[in-house]
């Protein structure tokens, strides 16, 4: 097991999980600098040093998608002099592996469609775009979740010819336009009608015609896909086939607080077109925004504890607490007011007169 270094972060490397021309990516576990605390990652180190200032500054940008239908970056490392991110890790298969192991029937697919269109939405409220949605870059995990992977190329500040081919919306091909939802919507009626579910408003022309009519996730159909992804996974492990699909993400768009406005707008009528009334709120609340250098764990409202730095969502502005918990220490900060509905929490918050002892 080789051990990478990072300032006081230290990689155990489990395994190699893939390799391309710009990165090879591990599984691995992410330790401080005692052992006490740990977490299983993808470590993505980059083979290139040009642009280092750009790769950590459009990283750091990312961590600001906290979407359950969206890959969770952690951050830029450097390791063993190296360049890298530290991504979360999944266990699953992406969705062509999975359709050529498998058929997918109907009510599958229109799972996997209706998650992969809360994954665009989130992406869209926070002024992104995905930009090169493929089957490849659609990640379904064990327990039957979507996760959006390789998003961040297309947010770069400068437009160009970008995307797979086979699922790039026409106006991308001609007029040089740079990808939005639209397109994006574009590439998910494509991926529907490769997995022989018929959209046709999705691969309109026009892009402003778009728009998807479908329901939203089910409890049971997600039920039912982790078990066609379970039967895959032990089938390719009997094969000798079996490994870990790694995570690719790129770079973020410099200029997304210019898109985001626009981005509000149209993301507000994509939720109209799916079925939500005018009282639709399109915002997520409060937003408790933790950054540490030190190893941190904080509670969500949903009672998972998460690793910072980490953005927490809660429902209400009202004064909030936080409960957090570190290698040597526990306790609640209390009294949280929120008055612009993101409050920015950093290591010198921790300290004696904010701090409830457990």
């Amino acid at each position: 097991m080789e051990l990478l270094e990072s300032g006081k972060t230290y990689f155990k490397v489990l395994q190699i999980a893939g390799e391309g021309l710009n990165s090879c990516v591990y599984k691995a576990i992410r330790q401080d600098a005692t052992g006490a605390i740990s977490q299983e990652v993808a470590l993505k180190i980059l083979k290139s040093k040009n642009s280092v200032s750009f790769w950590r500054q459009e990283v750091e940008s990312l961590l600001e998608v906290n979407s359950p239908y969206c890959v969770k970056v952690y951050g830029f490392e450097w390791v063993d002099q190296k360049p890298a991110v530290v991504l979360e890790w999944l266990e699953g298969l992406n969705l062509y592996e999975l359709a050529q192991f498998d058929s997918l029937d109907p009510e599958l697919t229109h799972e996997i469609v209706s998650q992969v269109q809360k994954g665009l939405i989130d992406l869209h409220l926070m002024g992104l775009c995905h930009g090169d949605l493929h089957p490849g870059n659609i990640f379904v995990t064990s327990s039957g979740h979507i996760k959006l992977i390789d998003f961040g190329w297309a947010n770069v500040s400068r437009c160009s010819i970008q995307g797979t081919p086979a699922f790039r919306a026409p106006e991308l091909k001609t007029s040089g336009a740079c990808p939005n939802l639209f397109s994006d919507l574009y590439s998910l009626g494509k991926i529907s009608e490769l997995l022989g579910l018929e959209i046709g408003s999705l691969v309109l022309d026009s892009p402003q015609d778009r728009h998807y009519r479908g329901d939203a996730p089910h409890p049971l159909r997600k039920a039912q896909l982790a078990k066609l992804v379970t039967k895959v996974l032990k089938a390719k492990k009997l094969e000798g086939l079996s490994r870990t699909t790694a995570l690719q993400t790129e770079t973020p768009s410099r200029n997304r607080s210019l898109l985001k406005p626009i981005h509000l707008i149209v993301a507000s009528l994509f939720l109209l077109a799916t079925g939500a009334t005018s009282k639709t709120p399109l915002s997520y609340g409060c937003t408790v925004d933790v950054r540490t250098k030190n190893w941190v764990q904080v509670l969500r409202p949903d009672g998972e504890w998460i690793y910072t730095p980490a953005k927490i969502r809660f429902a209400s502005c009202k004064p909030l607490k936080l409960h957090w918990r570190s290698q040597n220490n526990a306790g609640t900060l209390k009294k949280l007011v929120v008055s612009d509905q993101t409050l920015k929490i950093s290591d010198r918050d921790f300290s004696l007169d904010l701090i409830k002892s457990n």
